[in-house]
């Protein structure tokens, strides 16, 4: 078929619409060879696009940081930035940081490495330039900010004191990005970086805090919240003293006097019985409970006097329990020597790391925490003196000694705060320099106790001790320089210190300055009050000064809610 184009001319004027071009197709046509001509042209340009961007492609991938990223200085000087390159010259690739070039790059066939050690803190920006095989380069970049600084975690070390029985909250502020944990667990924090902790009583326990920010740096800290204490003024009095008319007059009149604002009244003591009328079942099995007294009408009379009512517990050392267990076949409930037999260590001390050692104590202080004392303090938490290879301890495992005892006094502190009474732990005095001896470690036992009572009573320090060198006859002396060491040791804790004094003679006659002067040395050194101790319960009154009925009677109020030869005693 041929296409001819017909053209008529129409007479001047608008053309008609026959007067167009027609268009008739056929073989000698010469548009279809423009067309096949231009379609080839088109083809061999693309074709040649194709393969010029072909040969000319460059793929750079960056390893070891990414865009945006935090890191410290640290970990990228741990690690090796690694930079893939698929095309184009490698060995003429350029790496820039912040614009300068790094002559420290290693190239291994495809591959080119960076160890980006020594970078500042700050934002960076690593370039890599390669060049095509033909004309021009290719690029790529990756902004990162090196952070080698921990995060800014603002929430106080200690508190202030609060009451024992109140809700607690604590407000903080946190570098905004950052995460944290509370005692391992994620807790929420604000966008601008404040977070709160609520607590329905005072926590026992240290709080772990624990922050990390977006390049992984972690600040840890613990903040402990203390619990409101009163300045007691205290002295001991067995269960067999209370029970006694004129020894218990003798106590009511210091009352009356204002010289004391508080009672240490036996609970269980160092021979292992238990004073007032307990219900326990394993006292009452082995025979311990003396039924002295009753125990709520003792802490009603002394509430009524407004005195505060200390309830002591001596926990391990307990000859009744430990013959006991022996004898019905509870062997493991007791210290034994090395050839396996009990400890003849003080008549007999029980196994702080049973479970059922623990749970006759503990119960015996819940129950008089239900009766109504204030505080409980423990006594004898510790193991015998003596290498820990001369005894066996049954069932003690990987735990250290000192780690069951201040495991025990966790559990305690927990059970009693749930009662609003407040925890005390009395201390053999060598223990704050020497632990190991008999198992007490003074910071973690400050941990789970609201009070630390020091016994530095001058008659049971060994000539020269703190450069003291005669202790019983120079009791301010011996006292100052022991109870500084505590001081120290119980920072940080939340814990205060209510130490022992002494009010009995051994190689020296005490009377009223031996009294005072150790009293004085713990007033200096700002302790919360006193215990005295004196095994007789008849204690030397003109050594205590008369204070108005108003403060003699603040440890009653406070929102915080026969003795055996004490010597050697801890």
């Amino acid at each position: 078929m041929v296409v001819r184009a017909v053209t008529t001319r129409a007479p001047v004027g608008f053309a008609r619409a026959e007067d167009r071009v027609r268009w008739r197709f056929g073989a000698g046509s010469p548009l279809i060879g423009t067309i096949v001509f231009v379609v080839i042209c088109l083809a061999l340009v693309v074709a040649g696009f194709f393969i010029v961007r072909h040969i000319q492609r460059v793929d750079i991938t960056v390893n070891g940081v990414t865009e945006g990223q935090y890191r410290t200085g640290r970990d990228l000087a741990g690690g090796i930035v690694s930079i893939d390159v698929e095309g184009g010259e490698v060995g003429n690739a350029t790496v820039l940081l912040d614009g300068r070039q790094r002559e420290d790059i290693l190239w291994a066939g495809s591959r080119i490495s960076w160890v980006p050690d020594g970078i500042s803190d700050g934002e960076h920006s690593l370039e890599v330039v390669v060049p095509r095989s033909l004309f021009g380069s290719v690029s790529t970049s990756v902004s990162f900010i090196v952070d080698s600084q921990p995060p800014v975690f603002d929430v106080p070390v200690q508190f202030d004191p609060v009451p024992i029985d109140e809700p607690v909250r604590l407000d903080g502020w946190l570098e905004p990005g950052a995460t944290m944990t509370v005692n391992g667990e994620p807790h929420e924090v604000a966008a601008n970086g404040t977070f709160r902790l609520d607590f329905d009583l005072p926590p026992t326990k240290p709080i772990a805090l624990r922050a990390t920010d977006e390049a992984g740096n972690v600040v840890e800290m613990t903040t402990v919240v203390p619990v409101e204490y009163p300045e007691v003024r205290a002295v001991h009095v067995s269960a067999a003293a209370w029970a006694h008319e004129e020894l218990k007059a003798g106590i009511l009149d210091m009352i009356a006097d204002g010289r004391i604002n508080a009672v240490e009244l036996d609970l269980k003591d160092e021979a292992g019985e238990i004073g007032f009328d307990s219900t326990s079942e394993i006292g009452l099995a082995a025979g311990s409970v003396m039924d002295r007294y009753d125990l709520e009408e003792a802490v009603d009379e002394l509430h009524g006097l407004g005195v505060r009512v200390i309830g002591r517990i001596v926990a391990f050392r307990d000859p009744v329990l430990s013959a006991y267990a022996w004898e019905a076949g509870l062997e493991d409930w007791v210290i034994q020597t090395a050839d396996g037999r009990p400890h003849g260590k003080y008549g007999g001390f029980s196994n702080y790391a049973h479970p059922e050692v623990q749970r006759y104590n503990l119960e015996l202080a819940l129950e008089a925490a239900d009766a109504g004392v204030d505080d409980v303090i423990w006594d004898y938490i510790r193991r015998p003196e003596g290498p820990p290879d001369s005894m066996i301890v049954p069932v003690i495992g990987d735990k250290l000694s000192s780690e069951h005892i201040a495991d025990f006094l966790s559990r305690s502190h927990a059970l009693l705060r749930e009662k609003g009474v407040v925890q005390g732990a009395s201390v053999f005095g060598i223990a704050v320099t020497r632990p190991e001896q008999i198992a007490q470690d003074v910071p973690a036992i400050a941990a789970s106790s609201d009070y630390v009572a020091p016994m530095v009573y001058p008659a049971l320090w060994t000539d020269g001790e703190y450069n003291v060198e005669t202790p019983e006859s120079q009791p301010y002396d011996i006292v100052k320089a022991s109870l500084a060491d505590f001081v120290e040791a119980v920072k940080g804790t939340g814990a205060v210190l209510v130490p022992w004094i002494q009010d009995f003679s051994m190689g020296v006659t005490y009377g009223e300055p031996e009294v005072r002067a150790q009293l004085e040395a713990a007033e200096e050194l700002g302790t919360s009050g006193w215990l005295i101790w004196d095994p007789r319960v008849t204690y030397t009154v003109d050594a205590l000064d008369p204070v108005s009925p108003a403060t003699a009677g603040a440890a009653g109020t406070s929102e915080a809610g026969g003795g055996a030869d004490r010597s050697g005693d801890g």
